[in-house]
């Protein structure tokens, strides 16, 4: 299985690929703890529950968009940190997988979404309008291309 994940703070959203087919679209989200270990123990459970030890995981690492945000920006690293550190697998620039995806590095959310309801509409169907499970799935393209491309080596 490949899977693509787009990250919060306290979510993940999940699309697995299985033969070329979203077999699992999943949107996890966990309640605001008092702690912040707890809600990245729980969101990365919640994970794990999903991806097994021989899954190919790609995960969407956080830009930094100004100075306004860093705090959001080193939240989002703490969970893919989490993420990494339980499941294993690889961080994704988002510049990169919207390039060799959709063909224009700084694709807009729209524009991402559009690729994806033409190019493939079934798993555009699948995510039900949900831009975070529409960037997942494009994110396990994304980790589908790699995996093709070291196959052919």
């Amino acid at each position: 299985m490949i899977w693509g994940i787009d990250i919060g703070v306290r979510s993940a959203y999940l699309a697995g690929l299985d033969a070329g087919r979203v077999t699992f679209l999943e949107e996890i989200n966990v309640p605001t703890k008092a702690v912040r270990s707890l809600e990245l123990g729980i969101l990365t459970t919640r994970i794990s529950e999903f991806v097994r030890p021989d899954d190919e995981v790609f995960v969407e690492t956080p830009p930094l968009a100004g100075p306004r945000n860093l705090s959001t920006f080193a939240a989002l690293n703490q969970t893919l940190g989490a993420i990494l550190g339980r499941v294993g697998g690889r961080p994704v620039n988002v510049m990169l997988w919207k390039h060799d995806v959709v063909g224009k590095g700084d694709a807009s959310k729209d524009e991402v979404s559009a690729w994806l309801r033409e190019e493939h509409p079934a798993f555009h169907l699948m995510a039900a309008g949900n831009q975070n499970l529409v960037d997942a799935t494009c994110i396990a393209l994304y980790g589908e291309q790699l995996v093709s491309r070291a196959d052919a080596l």
